[in-house]
């Protein structure tokens, strides 16, 4: 797991990265409170002819909307394995000084039944914005084996 801020005077990363377990964990430290109009650009990448190419999800989801409404049925479906262990439990604004992820892992239970997924090496892109204005980049990497 690769996390990259780009407004280091709106955020800060005081922890990155995945443990003996494979669990990923991060503490974001959020230095101008409220966040809000919080968007994020996500995309599923597989590795194949010796670098990442786009696969089956590259596109760009409104956080803050989707928290208000939940509407978004792959989001909705995704988010349910995530909300367990991050900060981002509720609608816009964010107002804490802190939000983090712990103990995540990507596992059978949330994968197998989307059926795309074949085994492989694969990343997870996130560029996370306010205001459409780029703040940071979360990078996931994981290796798939039936």
């Amino acid at each position: 797991m690769d996390c990259a801020v780009l407004d280091k005077e709106l955020l800060k990363f005081e922890d990155c990265g995945v443990n003996e377990n494979n669990e990923a964990h991060m503490r974001l430290k959020v230095l101008r409170p409220p966040l809000d109009n919080i968007s994020v650009q996500v995309v599923l990448m597989r590795y194949a002819s010796g670098e990442y190419k786009s696969f089956f999800l590259n596109t760009e989801y409104d956080v803050c909307k989707f928290l208000k409404s939940h509407r978004n049925p792959l989001v909705q479906y995704l988010f349910q394995f995530l909300k367990p262990y991050t900060s981002l439990n509720h609608g816009c604004p964010f107002s804490e000084p802190y939000m983090y992820l712990k103990k995540f892992r990507v596992n059978e239970t949330m994968l197998r039944p989307m059926k795309i997924i074949l085994d492989g090496n694969y990343s997870f892109f996130s560029t996370w914005m306010t205001h459409k204005v780029k703040r940071m980049k979360i990078d996931l990497y994981f290796t798939w084996e039936s």
